[in-house]
């Protein structure tokens, strides 16, 4: 009567051993693609941050800006700054979130007659935030 046991012991060990390591290799698989995921978005964010810096850039340095007028044009992107700046600002290590939030305070805290007198440095100067 023992050698019966015997062999559903083992059997049922051998199942219970084979699912155990489907069970690890799926979450392994998904853990592997949860890190792709994340690293794409992680990706995806920086090129849109990218894209804007390198548009705003674009933009500020501009010649065709009417006299007084660049200083308005200046303030409304501020908003759209501090956006696209949140957007990547979690995928940073402390110290560099710390200096980027820095960065875009600089660049958001000019006047209006800063901005209106300096517009080619102030978008040169932005565009070196990326």
């Amino acid at each position: 009567m023992g050698e019966p046991i015997d062999s559903i012991a083992k059997i049922f060990l051998s199942v219970l051993l084979a699912t155990l390591f489907a069970i690890w290799r799926e979450r392994r698989r998904d853990g592997e693609a949860t890190h792709r995921a994340t690293e794409s978005a992680k990706n995806e964010r920086k090129r849109t941050f990218r894209s804007f810096m390198v548009q705003f850039k674009s933009e500020a340095a501009d010649r065709h800006h009417p006299p007084g007028t660049f200083a308005e044009f200046y303030q409304n992107k501020i908003p759209n700054l501090r956006h696209a700046a949140a957007t990547i600002a979690d995928d940073f290590s402390e110290a560099r979130r710390v200096e980027l939030e820095r960065l875009i305070s600089i660049a958001g805290g000019f006047t209006g007659e800063q901005v209106e007198n300096r517009p080619l440095q102030i978008g040169i100067g932005v565009h070196a935030t990326d």
